[in-house]
C-alpha cells in the first residue's frame, strides 16, 4: 500500500510541475530618464518579442523604475526601449537593441534635450506705478528693453 501512495504522490507532483509555468529565463530592466525637469511626465516601456511588455500599450514606467521579465528558455533576450513624448523636449534615440542575459540586469539612462524650436513667452508687469512713471523697463538675456505689460 505504501508503494502505491508514494507513486500517486510522485504522479501528482509531476502533474503539478507540468501545469505550472516554468520560467527558465528572467532578467530586470531599470531605466533612468534625465534631466530632472522631464521626470514628472517622461515614461518608458520595455519590450521583448514574445514576452509580456513592461506596460501594455503606451509607456507607463517612471524614471528609476525596474521591470522584471520572465520567459521560457534559458537564453538571453533582446530588449527594446520605448519613450514617450515630452512637450518642449526632444526624445532620446532608443533605436538600439539591448541584450538581456538570463539572470542579468540592464541599467539604462536616456537624456531628453530641450527643443530649441519650442517657443515660450514672457510678460512682465512692473509695479508700483511710480516706477513706470520714472521710466522702469525690463529685458531678457540682453534683448531689447520693454515697457511694463509687454510680451
Amino acid at each position: 500500500m505504501k508503494c502505491k501512495l508514494v507513486g500517486a504522490v510522485v504522479f501528482l507532483l509531476a502533474l503539478f510541475l507540468s501545469l505550472s509555468p516554468a520560467y527558465a529565463g528572467s532578467g530586470t530592466v531599470t531605466v533612468t530618464l534625465l534631466p530632472a525637469e522631464v521626470q514628472a511626465t517622461a515614461r518608458w516601456n520595455a519590450t521583448i518579442p514574445g514576452v509580456d511588455p513592461a506596460c501594455p500599450g503606451a509607456p507607463c514606467q517612471v524614471s528609476g523604475a525596474t521591470h522584471t521579465f520572465n520567459w521560457g528558455g534559458a537564453g538571453a533576450k533582446n530588449v527594446t526601449i520605448i519613450l514617450n513624448d515630452v512637450p518642449g523636449w526632444i526624445i532620446p534615440d532608443t533605436s538600439g537593441v539591448h541584450g538581456l542575459p538570463n539572470g542579468g540586469s540592464l541599467n539604462l539612462s536616456y537624456t531628453y534635450v530641450a527643443d530649441p524650436a519650442a517657443k515660450g513667452s514672457v510678460s512682465v508687469t512692473i509695479t508700483p506705478a511710480g516706477a513706470i512713471a520714472d521710466g522702469a523697463q525690463w529685458r531678457v538675456d540682453g534683448g531689447a528693453w520693454q515697457n511694463s505689460g509687454a510680451t
